[in-house]
């Protein structure tokens, strides 16, 4: 069940006392390649794709000249195809990602990152309230931007895909934003296909400010309530992107999220987990 102040995609991923009128959570998203690289022997143009979230859309609509004239930088063209790169912010025009998108005649808008990143690296957290559904991420944006483009529909329909791992199964992702717990537990018998990643961001000072104080902190436990610290409290704003410690499927684990001196509840908690159901 869900937690307070938590977003969650995957039923498994995190777990907590459910409150009056809260609802369950999703189940892991299944990870389905389009249609079009479902045969045998069809390959994606560009072998450097990652994490991916995809959607198709009226071919009608598919119009090159207005998408490419969207592009931070084109990357590579087909008779049917076009792909492009943005740098997407992830907070406050700051700390951009490199996303890339592709689009074809056939309708099919597919925003990833290369498979250099870790998957957490989907996260961005602009402004002082990010959002809380773990979905609308920087490759969300990269789909709204051509989607709004375009006259399409947004990409509230998206499936996800991992193009250096087709044989994961499922993606689940969590987001917690201020302070307190975060629960996880992996179904028992997954297979990571890439280490458990984080991303964190926390600021100094209450919201609206960074002059002063530390930053909070994050910590983890185990399922005997053994602690790492994450991320130490710091004189200085931080954002980064990380893998998880080893992390044992099936056992439930606790992050917990500490405010800055001075009171700061700027914290923001990303985890995203790619895997194997056998």
């Amino acid at each position: 069940m869900l937690v307070v102040a938590v977003g969650v995609v995957g039923g498994s991923l995190l777990l907590g006392s459910p409150k009056a009128g809260e609802a369950p959570s999703l189940f892991g998203i299944p990870l389905v390649p389009p249609i079009f690289a479902q045969s045998g022997g069809a390959t994606f143009p560009d072998p450097q794709a990652g994490i991916s979230s995809y959607i198709q859309r009226d071919p009608d609509l598919i119009d090159f000249d207005t998408i490419i004239s969207l592009f931070d930088e084109t990357v590579d063209s087909g008779d049917n195809y076009i792909i492009g790169a943005f740098n997407m912010p992830r907070r406050e025009n700051t700390d951009p990602i490199h996303t890339r998108v592709y689009v074809d005649k056939d309708g099919f808008i597919i925003a990833y990152l290369t498979k250099d990143k870790l998957a957490a690296d989907i996260f961005r957290w602009q402004l002082a309230d990010p959002p809380a559904d773990p979905l609308d991420t920087a490759l969300s944006d990269t789909l709204t931007t051509v989607t709004d483009a375009i006259g399409a529909p947004p990409p509230t329909d998206a499936s996800w895909y991992h193009w250096s791992y087709p044989s994961a199964t499922h993606f689940s992702a969590a987001a917690k934003k201020g302070v307190g717990n975060m629960y996880m537990r992996i179904p028992d018998g997954a297979v990571f296909s890439e280490n458990p990643s984080y991303s964190w961001r926390s600021d100094r000072g209450p919201f609206g400010f960074s002059c002063c104080g530390t930053s909070g902190a994050l910590n983890l436990y185990d399922p005997d309530e053994m602690q790492t610290i994450l991320q130490p409290h710091r004189n200085i704003d931080i954002f980064n992107v990380q893998e998880l410690p080893t992390i044992t499927p099936g056992s439930r684990y606790r992050f917990e999220l500490e405010s800055g001196s001075g009171g700061s509840e700027k914290n923001f908690l990303g985890v995203a987990i790619v895997y194997r159901m056998p």
